[in-house]
């Protein structure tokens, strides 16, 4: 079972340590929203760079995450794993100790860095460490959903950390988690890479990708702010273009391409990024609203709107363990997937139909519920589906291309709902009734399912069910013999 020198107990180590850094990687995505009115008076923030704490990790997180799926590859996935971390965890004392506004968006900055790094790297490692099938589903669909819990949690975590013990600790508490991950992750992780290519990184190319998609990223954050008819906003949707254009050229008459043009001929990949950008597009914009939903209309303070979320990490985390590798063994990630968006669109379109006033254990927890088994189906389907499309050597790759376009899809499906929820409701003021105030929530609720449903649409069109076949090792594996060796697995497509 497992890679055939390793043992369970490593096996299961490795894992327990990935899926750590996965749930705090993504614990900063969502735990800063509930913080920020706290930075603002610690650190002096004005009201229109106060947003900056929360896009300047946004941005580069999602910028630079094709960047380092590609360097893992060719570099190796373990050493990029270990300096992305170790950028995270620094930079998470330093956004703890900020004396100022502006250490505190560069040390966000650097956060994104090394969460673009890791991520990518962790996906690779996992590929390389599992290589039983049923492992492998249950090794996936346990890093998925602590990745999912991750965001979820830390819409309440930051409410307890901050009325508690103050700001500094929603930064402070990723210190000891790295500096354990750090110590221990060499012993247990194998080292891999590329093999049959050069070690040549496309540095032109990187630097068009990474700038075009910030700028992609961009558009909707300046749509939001300053009206999608804004200068800004339509210069950064022409910014990215012509990058990502200009990228598609480099890496024609490249000799090492970031990324092969080839991986745009794969309809799997294609699928799972397409998907995964309405997975984005989809669950983003759902705690989004839901968050503002619970507090605007229905008046809860921000600890309990938390406490209200709660019920979809802790039954997102029981499926995941109980559940989620039997269905993957049974469905596959297609049929896992598309069960996923299907219970998404269903759970948001309850959401869509909530009364004002409402009970929360009648209108707003079965809602809670099916959302919470229909995500982490989404992020374990989505996530198989990537890196299984292509061969193990392109695995860093592959995870760095679905994430970049579900962190596209969410900035994206943010705006876009944020837009229809605005013109629904016109001008906005403090009288404005909770009543009316639902009716534009509902709208975008309703978009978001329609996301969802298309999600399960496009997965059924698309995306072909692999088979898995174990085969000849295609990957360079380093350091402990008795470590986990890279490609001993690769997935063949059955038409």
């Amino acid at each position: 079972m497992g890679s055939p020198h390793t043992t369970a107990r490593q096996r299961w180590t490795a894992l327990i340590l990935l899926s750590a850094i996965e749930f705090m990687i993504l614990l900063d995505t969502s735990i800063v929203n509930i913080a920020l009115p706290a930075i603002k008076t610690g650190l002096h923030f004005s009201e229109a760079d106060l947003q900056w704490v929360q896009n300047a990790y946004i941005l580069v997180f999602g910028g630079f995450l094709l960047l380092g799926g590609r360097a893992a590859d060719l570099f190796g996935r373990r050493r990029f794993y270990l300096i992305g971390l170790a950028l995270f965890t620094a930079s998470s004392l330093l956004a703890g100790l900020a004396p100022t506004a502006g250490i505190l968006l560069l040390a966000r900055a650097v956060q994104g860095i090394g969460a673009a790094i890791v991520i990518p790297a962790e996906q690779s490692l996992l590929v390389t460490i599992f290589t039983d099938k049923e492992e492998f589903n249950r090794a996936f669909g346990i890093w998925g959903a602590m990745g999912a819990a991750g965001g979820i949690f830390g819409l309440l975590l930051g409410g307890v950390l901050t009325q508690l013990v103050g700001w500094p600790w929603i930064f402070l508490i990723n210190v000891p988690i790295g500096a354990v991950a750090l110590t221990f992750s060499p012993r247990v992780l194998p080292e891999s890479r590329a093999t049959g290519e050069g070690r040549q990184l496309d540095i032109l190319g990187a630097l068009a990708v990474t700038l075009g998609i910030v700028a992609l990223a961009y558009a909707p954050i300046a749509g939001q702010q300053y009206g999608w008819g804004s200068p800004l906003a339509y210069g950064a949707l022409v910014i990215a273009g012509a990058l990502l254009l200009a990228f598609i050229g480099i890496e024609a008459h490249s000799s090492s391409p970031l990324v092969p043009l080839r991986i745009f001929r794969n309809r799997n990949a294609n699928g799972a990024n397409t998907v995964s950008f309405l997975v984005g597009a989809a669950h983003a914009p759902m705690f989004f609203l839901l968050s503002l939903y619970l507090q605007q209309v229905l008046g809860y303070d921000a600890l309990t709107a938390g406490l209200a979320i709660l019920p979809i990490g802790m039954t997102s985390l029981v499926f995941s363990l109980l559940v989620l590798p039997r269905a993957l063994d049974h469905l596959g990630s297609k049929g896992v997937l598309t069960v996923g968006m299907l219970l998404l669109a269903v759970g948001l379109t309850i959401f869509a139909r909530v009364p004002v006033p409402s009970n929360y254990l009648l209108d707003i927890l079965p809602a809670s519920l099916i959302v919470a088994i229909g995500l982490p189906c989404a992020f374990a389907g989505t996530n198989i589906a990537a890196v299984t499309a292509v061969p193990n050597e392109e695995t860093g790759l592959a995870s760095g291309l679905m994430n970049t376009t579900q962190r596209v899809g969410s900035g994206i499906g943010i705006a876009t709902l944020t837009a229809v929820l605005v013109a629904r409701l016109g001008p906005l003021s403090g009288q404005t009734s909770p009543a009316l105030l639902a009716s534009g929530f509902q709208t975008g609720f309703l978009g978001a399912a329609l996301f969802a449903l298309l999600g399960a649409v496009l997965t059924l069109l698309i995306i072909r069910q692999t088979k898995q076949a174990h085969a000849d090792v295609t990957g360079d594996v380093e350091g402990d013999k008795d470590l986990a060796p890279a490609g001993t697995r690769k997935f063949h497509f059955h038409h």
